[in-house]
């Protein structure tokens, strides 16, 4: 089965934001951004699609503060450990907190990585690479405090850098939360940039759905079972929003 637009009323589209609908922030003054264009198309193929979610390692009010009408779609975020439900506007926790003292024992720490930047979430925190030469002091960062993760967390690697999230949550456990809830015909589609979106492409993959891999970092995708007709490239964000656009204008 090909990904047509006779198709997309079935599709349910599990959306990362940060690389893959949108440039990330060190490119964005070589390339077009513009959120209220990503917004409009968003929209118009949640108006067309069985549903269109957010799946992004962001915080709801972070993507919110970029455009307040991206968050007019339900979602998942930190990795599927909060839900946003766009109907209600509230965000319902659903992976355990980080432990009190935590973020501090490792904010403590960054002295020694001024290389590194730490963002403290409320299930979790991301170390990454304030230029990406220097992710290996991501790794080592990770590395050094292992023992210093709380029982039920655990660190998780992407080519950007590190997480600490609770244990059993990631993108797949948003789209099978999520898919659940959806008529049996349903046909997932994950949009992604890289290894923290993986669980969501393998989850997709298994219900016979569609993965849509951004940019270069994406080379893993291969190693995943799958026919040639599920695997969509795309090389850039530009270039995901095209086959969006195709899509509405092919549907019925």
């Amino acid at each position: 089965m090909k990904l047509t637009g006779e198709i997309l009323a079935r599709t349910a589209w599990f959306i990362d934001y940060d690389g893959s609908v949108c440039p990330h922030q060190e490119v964005w003054e070589e390339r077009v951004y513009d959120p209220a264009t990503i917004q409009g198309f968003v929209s118009r193929l949640a108006q067309k699609a069985g549903g269109v979610f957010w799946n992004t390692g962001r915080r709801p009010e972070s993507l919110g503060s970029v455009h307040s009408q991206f968050l007019d779609q339900s979602g998942y975020f930190i990795h599927g450990s909060f839900y946003w439900d766009a109907e209600k506007r509230e965000s319902v926790q659903l992976g355990t907190s980080l432990p009190p003292g935590v973020g501090d024992r490792f904010a403590a720490l960054m002295s020694g990585y001024p290389e590194l930047r730490l963002e403290i979430k409320p299930t979790g925190l991301r170390v990454a690479p304030l230029q990406l030469s220097q992710l290996p002091r991501a790794r080592h960062f990770a590395q050094a405090t292992r023992d210093l993760v709380p029982v039920g967390f655990a660190w998780q690697s992407s080519h950007r850098g590190n997480e600490l999230l609770p244990l059993g949550f990631d993108k797949a456990f948003a789209v099978e939360r999520e898919m659940a809830k959806m008529p049996l015909d349903t046909i997932p589609l994950a949009i992604g940039d890289d290894l923290m979106d993986r669980p969501a492409f393998v989850a997709a993959l298994e219900r016979d759905g569609f993965v849509i891999p951004v940019g270069d970092a994406c080379g893993w995708v291969t190693e995943l079972k799958h026919t040639p007709d599920q695997v969509i490239y795309c090389e850039d964000p530009s270039r995901v929003q095209e086959l969006i656009e195709s899509l509405l204008v092919a549907s019925p």
